[in-house]
């Protein structure tokens, strides 16, 4: 792959691809900011740890809230500016409130929209203001993964999810350049590049991402 062009366009386009994106390991993705509570489930144990390492491992689900200057885990006060969650193999699924409505009915935006995700990796949940940052730091490629089907149809030609797959692959790591100064590589919006996490990946899709491990435009 090193030092190899590959034609993926059409006509006289072609791109010049390196295997240097298999140095990043992970890429942290910003799911949510000003988040006041969240639910996440695990379909074993979930690990939660704390700023100091402090680690503890509970049955799911658990619940998460902006308490003060830290957070409630299951009702009980957690005095720490950071917690990260794990629960394995099988990833978590994390649970967003419903906005709050204004007096005129407005919605007040507050996390997503009362919608779940499942992710693999970790998540880390930052305290900032009256809430909380919810950052997905996940494998690089299982990030693609999650992205591709988020930005076009699976159904697609598979040439064209493969370019989608470097297409993604590059910004992300172009996006890590410049982040040395934020908690956050990447937002899972339209700001960069949707992420829906595990959903909408199909045999095509990892077909995609596989044929394309570790290519970036150079």
């Amino acid at each position: 792959r090193g030092g190899v062009c590959r034609a993926i366009l059409a006509g006289s386009c072609l791109l010049s691809l390196s295997s240097g994106a298999e140095a990043a390991e992970s890429i942290r993705v910003l799911l949510s900011s000003d988040v006041p509570r969240l639910d996440i489930r695990a379909d074993g144990l979930l690990w939660v740890t704390d700023a100091k390492g402090r680690a503890q491992a509970l049955r799911a689900p658990v619940q998460v809230a902006a308490a003060g200057t830290g957070f409630l885990r299951n009702g009980v006060r957690m005095q720490t500016e950071q917690l990260t969650l794990h629960g394995g193999e099988q990833g978590l699924t994390l649970t967003f409130p419903r906005p709050a409505q204004k007096p005129n009915g407005a919605a007040i935006s507050s996390g997503d929209s009362g919608t779940a995700i499942s992710v693999s990796g970790l998540v880390h949940l930052v305290r900032r203001g009256n809430g909380f940052l919810v950052i997905n730091r996940v494998d690089l490629e299982e990030y693609v993964k999650g992205v591709v089907p988020a930005e076009v149809s699976s159904t697609w030609h598979p040439e064209m999810l493969k370019a989608q797959a470097v297409a993604a692959r590059t910004y992300a790591l172009y996006q890590q350049m410049l982040s040395a100064t934020r908690e956050y590589d990447v937002e899972a919006t339209v700001h960069d590049q949707v992420y829906r996490g595990k959903q909408g990946i199909d045999a095509g899709i990892l077909r995609a991402v596989e044929d394309t491990r570790g290519l970036v435009v150079t």
